[in-house]
């Protein structure tokens, strides 16, 4: 398409390919505005009647001197002493679309076809659809609307690239680009890949590029966008679209560093301030506003989310109405684990514009978030009824989706001891299955488990198996679960609820008739124990936390164990591709009776210290994988025992191959103490998680 820029306050031509639709326009209305300007001024000077000659050389001077408004006024001046003039006619249609008005210079033209050769009209029909284009960008007040210029822009095109006979000529090509370029904005990135691919051009302009390397991206292809988008850069850096393109080209080929430094320079290259054409008060740049806010959006799709948080307030401060800013804000709240503090944001943007769809975008990941499906899914409707291509709302319907899929968890885990291991045994097996079924109505979901357990103690082998149905209900906040088991073993009943009251506090209380913590040797007197636990933890936010849990279980022997836990995390260090947690245990047991058959000390208190390193190895989309490297350092105390230090080192992988299906595994070698006696432990374990 031809783009021609507004050179100084005194010229009036077609707008730029603005790479932001609330920049293209403001730069629209700007345009609009110099036009009436000039056109006033040109009327209140109007030249006198007198020859014909005169006011075609008067018209001649303006059009040289790109003064097309001014040019019009004369050419009505020379219609009226002349209508018939067939320079004029023709020079008012040519002027009208130097002011980017195509589809009034092409409405008149069609009355006056004799006046244009072939190319010139060719040449009309392109400007006009290249102006649908560009305006089919822009916000409508309906929705549903929205693509309207676009599929007219298309139809246009089509229709006129039928009509010309050489398709070699420079009008056919400049209709192909812009065919791409309304196939990119109508969101049909596969046909205007297919587009491109088929123009047999050696150098394609660099805004076709630009379309070319977005659509890629689109369509997860950002290793070829990426090359796409540098060359377009190269030839025409001030194309914003291709500059934000490129940042998440980098983001998704994995090349972290490389993008924050692309977004932080182009950020650094825009002014603060800018002098809109006619105005003499500078205002805030909004493009450079819009990227230091995706500068500081970036931080957080590394891990970041603090430097994230940061950036967002301090940019609010500046424009504290902007609802780019106060919607990506939100954005941080809800993934730092605030979704009530989120809430009170998007609702902010929707007080001053009922209709934005980040808002309403965010509104149902805090209903989702706080495990409210029901009320997510009806906020999500009315967005996948008018926005339905949009990728944004089609990765919300997709995880609604997910959501409701049965699930199976499918955990094994497994050791052997260099002793007698009065714990675990010399050699220890278990695995447990977990499927969930489809949700049913009122927040119900049925789910069952299946476990099975077994150790050698010295020769002597205990198995036990387990079988539960149940039932799970969540709605906002809420969690509750219940179910009844058998097998080896007596019958039991199982209750346990969770409850989230704010964006910090969490608390769980459970009770098990038949407890599955109770040791596996305490099997070989069939001794069976119920058990009581609340747990309460505090959420600073993702990077750190405190928790304590108390549990009491009642053994059939009269053995009454009360077990106390706390633990504090915290993240240490975050890369790009690295991080760093510690976390501190403390631990303390008491027991009622002396020389039980299981392990059973009268009082046991343990200190840990854990670092959890972890290095994301590869990443794309929604597939990576991540090792983890845990290092454990502690002492451990037993009563009539000396205090004695342990140590446990382990090494994982963590593969997610979709949104769909996960494996983990991994192996640690540890020193635990038991009795005084030190003993070294390897075990393994296997996790597999589906949703079908």
């Amino acid at each position: 398409m031809n783009i021609i820029k507004i050179k100084n306050t005194r010229t009036c031509g077609q707008l730029n390919y603005s790479p932001q639709p609330s920049s293209l326009l403001l730069r629209s209305i700007a345009a609009l505005f110099l036009c009436v300007v000039m056109y006033s001024e040109t009327t209140e000077a109007k030249p006198p009647l007198g020859s014909v000659e005169l006011l075609e050389t008067q018209a001649h001077e303006k059009e040289t001197n790109h003064n097309y408004a001014a040019a019009i006024a004369i050419y009505d001046r020379l219609l009226t002493i002349q209508p018939s003039h067939r320079g004029a006619k023709r020079g008012r249609i040519l002027a009208l679309l130097h002011l980017g008005a195509p589809h009034q210079a092409l409405r008149l033209a069609h009355d006056n076809r004799d006046l244009f050769s072939p190319d010139e009209w060719q040449k009309m029909v392109g400007d006009q659809a290249a102006e649908e284009i560009r305006w089919g960008r822009l916000a409508t007040i309906d929705p549903s609307k929205r693509y309207q210029n676009t599929d007219s822009a298309i139809k246009r095109l089509q229709e006129q690239y039928v009509k010309i006979t050489d398709k070699a000529s420079s009008a056919a090509l400049r209709n192909r680009f812009d065919l791409i370029a309304a196939y990119h904005n109508r969101r049909y990135m596969h046909k205007a890949i297919a587009l491109y691919e088929q123009l047999s051009v050696k150098t394609f302009p660099p805004y076709v590029q630009a379309i070319v390397g977005d659509a890629y991206l689109m369509l997860r292809q950002p290793e070829r966008a990426t090359t796409l988008l540098e060359q377009s850069l190269k030839n025409y850096s001030e194309n914003l679209d291709a500059q934000y393109s490129l940042y998440y080209a980098y983001l998704e080929s994995g090349r972290y560093k490389k993008s924050l430094t692309h977004i932080d320079a182009f950020a650094a290259s825009l002014p603060q301030w800018i002098w809109p054409p006619g105005s003499k008060e500078r205002q805030l740049n909004i493009d450079k506003l819009y990227a230091q806010n995706t500068a500081s959006i970036a931080r957080a799709y590394v891990g970041k989310l603090d430097a994230a948080e940061y950036g967002l307030k301090r940019l609010l401060k500046q424009s504290p109405t902007n609802v780019d800013i106060r919607n990506n804000l939100a954005n941080i709240y809800l993934w730092r684990g605030w979704p009530r503090l989120a809430l009170k944001e998007y609702r902010s943007v929707l007080a001053q514009n009922s209709g934005n769809l980040g808002a309403l975008k965010g509104i149902v990941s805090v209903l989702t978030a706080r495990g409210d499906f029901a009320g997510a899914d009806m906020a999500l409707a009315p967005l996948q009824t008018l926005y339905g291509d949009d990728p944004s709302i089609q990765n919300l319907v997709r995880e609604s989706k997910i959501q409701k899929m049965r699930e199976i968890w499918l955990e094994v885990n497994g050791g052997s001891s260099s002793g007698t291991n009065i714990d675990k045994g010399n050699k220890d097996l278990g695995f447990i299955a977990y499927y969930y079924d489809q949700p049913w109505s009122l927040g119900l979901r049925p789910f069952a488990y299946i476990s099975q357990s077994q150790a050698d103690f010295s020769g002597q082998k205990v198995n036990r198996s387990r079988l539960a149905i149940g039932l799970h209900y969540q709605q906002q906040d809420i969690m509750l679960r219940g179910n009844i088991s058998g097998g080896d073993g007596s019958p039991g009943i199982s209750l346990q609820g969770d409850w989230i009251p704010t964006d910090h506090w969490y608390g769980s209380l459970s009770m098990k008739s038949f407890s599955e913590q109770t040791p596996l040797r305490a099997d070989l007197d069939n001794i069976e124990a119920w058990s009581l636990t609340a747990s309460t933890e505090y959420r600073f936010h993702e990077s750190r936390s405190l928790g304590i849990s108390l549990q009491h279980m009642g053994f059939d022997d009269g053995n009454k164990r009360n077990t106390f836990f706390a633990f504090g995390r915290q993240r240490l260090f975050q890369g790009l591709h690295y991080k760093l947690e510690g976390e501190l245990n403390l631990y303390s047991q008491t027991n009622t009776i002396n020389n039980a058959i299981y392990f059973n000390p009268a009082t046991q208190s343990s200190i840990e210290l854990e670092f959890n390193n972890e290095w994301l190895t590869y990443r794309y989309y929604e597939k990576s994988m991540r090792q983890r490297l845990l290092i454990n350092m502690g002492s451990s105390n037993q009563k009539n025992f000396n205090k004695e230090s342990t140590w446990m080192l382990g090494y994982e992988h963590h593969w997610s191959f979709s949104q769909q299906l996960s494996l983990s595994y991994g192996i640690k070698r540890s020193r635990p103490v038991y009795d005084g006696i030190k003993e070294y432990f390897t075990r393994g374990f296997m996790n597999f998680y589906v949703r079908f």
